[in-house]
């Protein structure tokens, strides 16, 4: 809470204690009474709004600091799985201080609400990221497994080898290959496997 709030408050606590000292049995303490009690419930009213917008306050604060670390952690893909794990968790702890503040909190809801918006977009688009990065080292691992399989399976005497099932491998690794997304970890190795899979391929035709 600011210096000027708490200096505010201690000065109305400090004359509502003078208040009090009035004698009740006097005209002038009588009219202090009821004045007492509508400034003790103002004055609560004000501190209890003064403490919830500093609690508003320090959960916005909070969330954007989270924020700005997952828009750090998210510049120059790509990420692996585990980085975009982290960033995820970012982004649903700046989340998670937004949902904090309730709808009473009127000064901060609005600008809560505002961000919640913008961060819950961005968590998607990271757990899409995720997801993309999980497929596609699945990927690339089923299509080496294949060329793997395929290498050792070939007699060494190419008038040996059995043409068909050659093609028909050949074709399923370069489907395998052409699945992996842009903007992956393992997309540049998945190109250098796809180029010599169709060159293997073109032989065989």
């Amino acid at each position: 809470m600011g210096t000027d709030k708490k200096s505010a408050i201690a000065a109305w606590r400090s004359a509502l204690d003078k208040l009090a000292e009035i004698p009740g049995q006097t005209l002038a303490g009588q009219t202090a009474q009821n004045q007492l009690d509508g400034y003790k419930r103002e004055f609560q009213e004000v501190v209890g709004l003064a403490a919830g917008n500093e609690r508003v306050s320090t959960l916005i604060t909070a969330a954007q600091q989270f924020s700005w670390q997952a828009a750090k952690a998210g510049q120059n893909p790509p990420h692996t799985v585990t980085e975009w794990q982290q960033i995820e968790n970012l982004w649903s702890e700046a989340i998670n201080r937004l949902q904090q503040i309730s709808s009473s909190d009127l000064v901060g809801y609005a600008q809560a609400q505002k961000l919640l918006a913008t961060y819950e977009t961005n968590l998607g688009q990271v757990k899409i990221r995720r997801q993309a990065e999980a497929d596609a080292v699945q990927t690339l691992a089923r299509a080496q497994q294949e060329i793997e399989n395929l290498v050792a399976s070939m007699p060494n005497d190419p008038k040996n080898w059995d043409r068909n099932r050659v093609i028909s491998q050949l074709h399923s690794i370069i489907n395998q290959l052409e699945k992996v997304e842009k903007g992956t970890t393992v997309y540049l190795k998945a190109q250098e496997l796809l180029l010599s899979a169709n060159n293997k391929f073109k032989q065989f035709q």
